[in-house]
């Protein structure tokens, strides 16, 4: 009896259902958590399929539809919106504007980018780094993905990479969330997996790139120098060769932040290693949660266990970065809301030749399936698209502005940590902020008992008499001052 072609077989039936079920599942979420388990088990009947049997060529026009579905679906939410999206908006163009013009700034954003973007922001301005350039930096990721894939395994992987990158939710998503730094890690990381096996005795590629990633977003790098020394452990030729190497990858990072070593630095490594052993799931990041992103690539989940399983004896350097960060999203340690955005990455490099594999396998069969995923996934993200929406829309965001018809010696107290990037980036007083900025002295206790009503006047006479901010998504506070605005937003004179 071959047990191999019964599973096979079997296999086929199952996944026809799966599609059919998570269709359905988006009419009845009840049925989430039982197909998140026949995900994985339909996963494992993967590896039943055999591996190139047909060598079926996948169309280049998949490609081309894959670069336009990224760009249109990061277009729609702007289509007669001109304000910004996400949250960070207003702090990346108050730091665009003023890279080192406040304290807080250092704890935040690592010295090369503040010097990069800064750089940019004198020639294009902050607005049009914010919305033009972050459409086109975020698009530009599928056609790097594609190069990358196509180079460390084949063509047609490639395209279904660019193609299932085109349609993830979780990638749109971190375009809403304008998570600037966490793009330009991945397009690093991605370019990095190019040079990690390079065995030269000075892989100067992949030191400056390290290096960079090492300057610009903290967990990336954190992902690529756990991967890089298991991976120089595992793979031990010219051991000490990669050792100096990646001493000297190390020494770049640390010269990309000297300014902030021992104040910054050093302190977030140690956070770093002390979340990751306790796996505590402290500093978790704002993106959601494991079980909500597992339904999200629920459609790819098997074909990524299939592809990694199938594929992970080639390029190493990719499946050890893989498993890092799924252990760190599993066991939800360092910051590992944000790193999903990572393990998505993989996902969907592992989905392609997954689908990949399918479709050598049962030609007809798996193009349907390959396809029908990639259409349902497609009218998901354009409808999450279309109903994007920034946080604030323009009447809110002009009567912000407003605020600096103000007197220049002005201060601000904003009342809602919701509204206080926007205040920080489009208004030119000085805004005090619950837990933000160089201005707030008052811990959350404070906090809590002025939202309560009672202390506000020790807030009052700490920041001289300010003006009072509150819009209109957050608690009505009502204050015992002078109103001076009463519109969509409420600004008060104490």
């Amino acid at each position: 009896m071959d047990f191999k072609k019964i599973i096979r077989d079997s296999y086929y039936y199952i996944l026809t259902l799966f599609i059919i079920s998570v269709f359905l599942m988006k009419l009845d979420a009840s049925l989430k958590f039982n197909l998140i388990w026949i995900s994985l088990v339909l996963g494992l009947f993967g590896l039943a399929l055999n591996k190139g049997k047909n060598k079926v060529k996948i169309p280049m026009w998949l490609l081309y539809a894959a670069i336009i579905v990224t760009f249109v679906v990061r277009i729609i939410p702007y289509i007669n919106n001109p304000v910004p999206l996400g949250y960070d908006g207003g702090l990346y163009k108050f730091v665009f504007e003023h890279p080192f013009g406040e304290q807080w700034i250092k704890g935040m954003y690592p010295g090369l980018f503040l010097v990069l973007m800064s750089g940019l922001e004198f020639f294009f301005g902050a607005y049009f780094l914010l919305v033009p350039f972050f459409i086109v930096l975020s698009s530009l990721t599928v056609i790097v993905l594609y190069f990358v894939v196509k180079k460390l395994f084949n063509r047609d992987a490639a395209i279904l990479s660019a193609a299932i990158f085109a349609v993830s939710i979780t990638q749109f998503e971190t375009f809403w969330y304008l998570y600037y730094k966490n793009i330009i890690g991945i397009i690093l990381l991605l370019l990095s997996f190019l040079y990690f096996e390079d065995k030269g005795r000075w892989n100067w590629k992949l030191i400056l790139i390290g290096g960079v990633i090492g300057g610009i977003h903290r967990p990336a790098f954190f992902i690529f120098g756990l991967t890089y020394i298991v991976y120089i452990l595992i793979d031990r030729k010219n051991f000490w060769i990669s050792v100096g190497n990646g001493l000297s990858i190390l020494t770049l990072a640390l010269l990309f932040n000297i300014d902030r070593l021992f104040t910054y630095f050093f302190p977030a490594l140690k956070t770093v290693v002390i979340e990751a052993v306790e796996l505590g799931g402290a500093g978790a990041g704002t993106l959601y949660g494991t079980t909500t992103y597992i339904v999200y690539a629920l459609l790819f989940i098997p074909f990524a266990i299939t592809g990694a399983i199938k594929y992970w004896k080639e390029h190493k350097p990719i499946i050890i970065a893989s498993v890092i960060t799924a252990m760190v999203v599993i066991f939800q340690a360092y910051f590992y809301n944000r790193m999903i955005i990572y393990l998505d990455i993989f996902i969907v490099i592992y989905a392609s030749l997954g689908f990949y594999t399918l479709i050598n396998d049962k030609r007809s069969f798996g193009r349907i399936i390959t396809y029908s995923a990639l259409a349902l996934s497609l009218v998901l993200i354009i409808i999450m698209s279309n109903s994007s929406k920034p946080l604030v829309n323009n009447q809110e965001l002009t009567e912000i502005y407003s605020l600096n018809s103000l007197p220049s010696n002005s201060t601000i107290l904003v009342t809602d940590k919701y509204y206080s990037p926007w205040l920080k980036g489009w208004v030119d007083a000085k805004i005090v902020a619950p837990g933000l900025f160089d201005e707030n002295i008052y811990g959350v206790d404070e906090w809590i008992e002025f939202w309560k009503g009672n202390n506000r006047e020790t807030f009052i006479n700490t920041y001289g008499h300010p003006y009072i901010y509150v819009g209109e998504h957050q608690p009505q506070y009502i204050f015992d001052c002078e109103l001076v605005m009463n519109k969509t937003t409420k600004l008060y004179k104490c």
